[in-house]
């Protein structure tokens, strides 16, 4: 029985931490998308997948102001 409860709680626990670090990388990705609208510097300085992905963003709803 005890090892049932402690399996349960692991899966929950890891889950818990799978959402939390998704919404680190979700926010992380927010202020790169800001920053880059302050300024197109950025684009260097960012890992080159995710300036990548910024392009394919602006390609697909226009330039940002």
């Amino acid at each position: 029985m005890g090892n049932f409860q402690e399996g349960v709680l692991f899966l929950v626990r890891s889950r818990k931490k799978r959402r939390q670090s998704y919404l680190e990388r979700k926010v992380a990705f927010q202020n790169i998308t800001l920053t880059a609208s302050l300024g197109r510097d950025i684009m260097q300085l960012v890992r080159p997948k995710v300036a990548y992905k910024l392009k394919q963003i602006e390609s697909e709803y226009g330039p940002r102001n």
